[in-house]
C-alpha cells in the first residue's frame, strides 16, 4: 500500500517529471491512461479499490488486491523559457498569388530541457493562405533553433502573420508578402482618353491622358517619365502604383511647355507592353508667323519668352529654326537656320536650300533659294535696300507677331553682360546662343559648333552689322552671307 500511496504522489509530479502516461500493473495485466486524461485518484471508503477518475467523467475501478504496482512512461515533453521571434531569419520571398517555394524562417529558443514536441502547422493571419509547418521533434539542452518551412499562396500583398505556441511559449512571426512584378497583356495608346489641351509656348495645366490596359496581375510599376518628340518641351509623368487584375488604366499627367504647334508624340514602355500616343499642340491665339513663312521643320519654331533680367529685354528663347533652347554651345538641335540679311522667311534660310547665282532686284524673290553673290557688294539684292529689316513692320521681317530682329544697340548690350565675354559667356547668358556656324556667299556652310554670328537690323554703308558670339562683339559683313536670327520682342 506504501508503494501505491508514492506512486500516487508521483502521479501529481508526473507532468512536471515530462512523464506522459500512468500504467496500473495487476496481476491481471496493465491497464494505461495519459495522464492528461486524468482529473483525479481517490480510494473507497474501506480502502479496498483505487478509483481513477477521467476527464471525461468516466471512473475507472482498480481492486487493490489485484494491484502489483503503479508506474509512469512515456518521453519527456519539451518546455522552454524564451522564444526569439524578434531575432527570426527569414529565408525566401512571398508574392502575391504565387506559391510559396524555399520559404522559411528559422529563430532560436532558450531554456529547453530535452523534452520532446510534437511539431505543429500554423495557418497565417493577415495576408491569409500560408501555413508554417514545424517538424516533430526534440529540444536541445539549454539553447537551440526552431525551422519552419512555408507553403501555400498568398492570397494578397501585406503582411503574414504566425502566432507561434510551443513549448510553454509564445510569439508571432511577421513575413511581407510582395505584389508579383508588373505585368499586362496589352495596351491600347489609340483608345488612350485625353483630357485639357495643349498651345505652343504655354505651360501645361490640367492636361492628362488615360491609357487603358488588359491583362493586370496585379503587379506593382515603378513612376515614370517620358519626354514628348515632335513637338518637345512636354514630359507624361505616371506616378508609381500597381496594376489591376484584369483590365485598368494608366493616367499620365502632361507637364513642361510645348515648343511648337504640332503633334507632340510619347512613347511608352510599362508591364512588358509598348505604345505611343499623340497629343495635339495649338498655335498661341495673337502669335502668328509673316504670311508666306516657310519653316524648314515640320513643326514650327515654339515662341516662348525669356528675359534678361539685367537689360529687361525680353528675347524668344531660341534661334529662328530651332527645335530647342541650347543645352550646350554645340547643341545642333539649337543651331536652327541661316538667314541672308534682309530676306524673310521664304525657304533659303533651311540649311539645306539650293543655291542660284541670280541676284533678286525685289524685296522678295519669287523663290527660296539661297543667293550666291560672290561679287561685291555681295548682297543678294540688287540694288540694295537698306529698309527690309527695320522694325516689327519691316517689309522682310521673319520674326512671329511682336518680335522683330535687334538693332546692333540691343546685341551690344547683351554682349556687355557676359562673362566670360566668348562663346562659354554667349551660352551662360539668358539667351544661351549656340554656335551655328553661317553660310558664305558661295552657299557653303561652315564653323558650325566653333562660332556663332546672329544678325542686327543695323545696316552699315554695304554691308550689315552683325553678333559674333565667339568673341562678343559686332563687325559688319556682307549681306549675303546666311547667319543666324534670334527674334526680340517689340
Amino acid at each position: 500500500m506504501i508503494k501505491l500511496y508514492i506512486a500516487l504522489a508521483l502521479l501529481v509530479s508526473g507532468t512536471a517529471l515530462g512523464q506522459i502516461e500512468q500504467n496500473v500493473n495487476k496481476t491481471t495485466g496493465t491497464v494505461s491512461n495519459a495522464i492528461n486524461d486524468i482529473d483525479s485518484i481517490r480510494f473507497n471508503a474501506g480502502q479496498t479499490e483505487m478509483q481513477i477518475i477521467l476527464n471525461s467523467g468516466t471512473v475507472v475501478n482498480h481492486a487493490i488486491l489485484d494491484v502489483n504496482n503503479v508506474t509512469f512512461s512515456g518521453q519527456l515533453i519539451g518546455v522552454l523559457t524564451g522564444l526569439d521571434c524578434a531575432g527570426a531569419s527569414i529565408n525566401g520571398l512571398l508574392v502575391q498569388g504565387s506559391a510559396a517555394s524555399g520559404v522559411s524562417f528559422v529563430f532560436s529558443y532558450t531554456g529547453g530541457n530535452g523534452g520532446v514536441h510534437n511539431g505543429q502547422t500554423v495557418p497565417s493571419t493577415g495576408v491569409v493562405g500560408l501555413t508554417a509547418t514545424l517538424a516533430a521533434g526534440t529540444f536541445t539542452n539549454g539553447s537551440g533553433n526552431l525551422s519552419y518551412t512555408i507553403t501555400g499562396t498568398p492570397t494578397t500583398a501585406g503582411t503574414a502573420s504566425f502566432a507561434i505556441s510551443i513549448g510553454g511559449q509564445s510569439c508571432t512571426i511577421t513575413l511581407s508578402v510582395a505584389l508579383p512584378l508588373a505585368a499586362i497583356t496589352t495596351i491600347d495608346c489609340v483608345g488612350a482618353t485625353t483630357t485639357g489641351s495643349l498651345t505652343s509656348g504655354t505651360v501645361a495645366s490640367g492636361v492628362s491622358i488615360s491609357v487603358p490596359y488588359t491583362g493586370g496581375n496585379g503587379g506593382a510599376y515603378n513612376a515614370q517619365s517620358v519626354s514628348s518628340t515632335g513637338v518637345v518641351g512636354l514630359t507624361a509623368i505616371l506616378a508609381a502604383s500597381a496594376f489591376t487584375n484584369g483590365s485598368g488604366n494608366l493616367s499620365y499627367t502632361i507637364t513642361g511647355t510645348p515648343s511648337a504647334a504640332g503633334t507632340a508624340s510619347f512613347t511608352i514602355s510599362i508591364g512588358g507592353q509598348s505604345c505611343s500616343f499623340m497629343l495635339s499642340v495649338s498655335a498661341s491665339s495673337g502669335q502668328t508667323w509673316p504670311a508666306g513663312t516657310v519653316h524648314c521643320t515640320e513643326v514650327p519654331t515654339a515662341i516662348v519668352d525669356v528675359t534678361n533680367p539685367i537689360t529687361g529685354a525680353i528675347w524668344m528663347d531660341r534661334n529662328l529654326g530651332a527645335s530647342q533652347v541650347a543645352t550646350s554651345s554645340t547643341d545642333d538641335l539649337a543651331y536652327g537656320d541661316l538667314y541672308q540679311w534682309g530676306r524673310r522667311a521664304d525657304g533659303h534660310q533651311c540649311r539645306n536650300s539650293p543655291t542660284t547665282a541670280t541676284l533678286s532686284s525685289a524685296d522678295q524673290p519669287e523663290h527660296g533659294d539661297f543667293i550666291i553673290a560672290p561679287n561685291n557688294p555681295k548682297d543678294w539684292r540688287s540694288p540694295q535696300n537698306d529698309n527690309l529689316w527695320q522694325g516689327v513692320n519691316g517689309v522682310n521681317n521673319p520674326c512671329p507677331s511682336g518680335y522683330r530682329i535687334p538693332t546692333e544697340a540691343e546685341l551690344d548690350a547683351e554682349c556687355l553682360i557676359w562673362s566670360p565675354n566668348n562663346a562659354a559667356g554667349a551660352y551662360a547668358s539668358p539667351l544661351k546662343l549656340p554656335m551655328a556656324g553661317s553660310r558664305n556667299p558661295s552657299g557653303s556652310i561652315f564653323q558650325v559648333g566653333t562660332q556663332g554670328t546672329y544678325w542686327s537690323s543695323t545696316v552699315s554703308g554695304l554691308n550689315a552689322i552683325f553678333l559674333i558670339s565667339s568673341f562678343a562683339f559686332t563687325p559688319d559683313n556682307f549681306r549675303a552671307l546666311g547667319y543666324s536670327v534670334r527674334c526680340i520682342k517689340d
